[in-house]
């Protein structure tokens, strides 16, 4: 029995509709029989694939401008007809890039980036197509300047506050 939404024509031998289920390679057997009762069986095998979808790994991701990132893959395809391929829009921060055959995006972004969505486009080897979004910062790079250079204590005696190193830029929280 074929899967559901897909029937054989008794008269050509064609197998059409529209398949309900994905299923993996099965095989099916297929008898042909002519007006005197003869019959003729081949075996061929059907692999349905599920419909492709896009689904996002990391919601949200910042970098550090000036720092290397870790590979990372925001949006995970799946289903469709394999090979599948990624493209992502906008484009990205300058110094990163994305692997159009994994989806990796890589790299050092050179210039720090306000936290933006960007939509990255799954497409299959028969072109279909689907999408997810992510977002993406770039934090300046993390900066330390000294303050106070020198400080005189007094020993039992107790003293204000004071900040010897500031810091600029970074991801919060700076400790």
């Amino acid at each position: 029995t074929l899967p559901t939404g897909l029937t054989i024509s008794a008269a050509t031998g064609a197998i059409s509709g529209t398949p309900t289920v994905s299923i993996d390679s099965t095989n099916f057997v297929i008898t042909a029989t002519d007006a005197k009762g003869v019959t003729s069986s081949k075996t061929t095998a059907l692999v349905i694939q599920g419909p492709l979808v896009a689904t996002a790994a990391i919601a949200t991701k910042t970098l550090t401008q000036s720092r290397a990132a870790t590979s990372f893959i925001p949006v995970v395809g799946s289903g469709g007809t394999a090979p599948r391929t990624y493209a992502i829009s906008p484009s990205l921060p300058s110094g990163l890039t994305m692997n159009t055959a994994t989806g990796a995006i890589t790299g050092t972004a050179t210039d720090s980036a306000i936290a933006i969505a960007f939509t990255v486009t799954v497409t299959d080897s028969v072109s279909d197509t689907a999408t997810s979004t992510f977002t993406l910062g770039v934090s300046r790079a993390l900066t330390a300047s000294v303050a106070v250079a020198t400080k005189s204590l007094t020993a039992t005696q107790a003293t204000s506050a004071f900040t010897p190193v500031t810091t600029d830029g970074g991801t919060s929280p700076i400790t």
